[in-house]
């Protein structure tokens, strides 16, 4: 399987003479990686999760809102999707989200109910046996979640 991290194309856009179609480029590239993102996810043990979608009601579930064009958020993905393979995290349900893709603040709390400050990936929410915990953000959410499970 193709890892997260590599569907990040790095981009320059050149000063000087350029078009509309230049000038498109970096929103049409965003769009194709966002789309390998989702592909991605259905291959992988992590899960694609969106508002209507079950919430497991025993064990422990993990909801990561990730920025799919984040190198470090791709890069968090992969290893969590290597620990899953490799027994690591146990029975744990790891489910995802692409969090630029979310157009409100109505739809953000569909994901995550008290979701502040909006924005800052990852975004790692906790529930045990179906009850929302809580949910920590940035780059100190994910060092504690690596941590938790060994990993950093």
């Amino acid at each position: 399987m193709k890892k997260f991290e590599e569907i990040i194309t790095p981009m320059a856009i050149r000063k000087g003479e350029s078009n509309s179609h230049d000038a498109a480029l970096p929103a049409l590239q965003q769009k194709m990686e966002a789309e390998e993102f989702v592909s991605l996810l259905k291959v992988s043990r992590l899960h694609l999760w969106q508002p209507g979608d079950p919430i497991f009601a025993s064990g422990r579930r993990i909801l990561l809102g990730v920025m799919s064009a984040s190198r470090y958020d791709l890069q968090l993905l992969d290893i969590l999707n290597k620990a899953i393979q490799d027994g690591i995290t146990g029975t744990d349900h790891f489910d995802v989200f692409n969090f630029p893709y979310v157009s409100s603040l109505e739809e953000a709390l569909q994901y995550i109910p008290d979701i502040s400050p909006p924005g800052l990936t990852p975004m790692v929410s906790r529930w045990e046996n179906g009850v929302y915990i809580g949910t920590k953000y940035s780059s100190p959410a994910r060092d504690e979640l690596l941590k938790g499970y060994g990993l950093y």
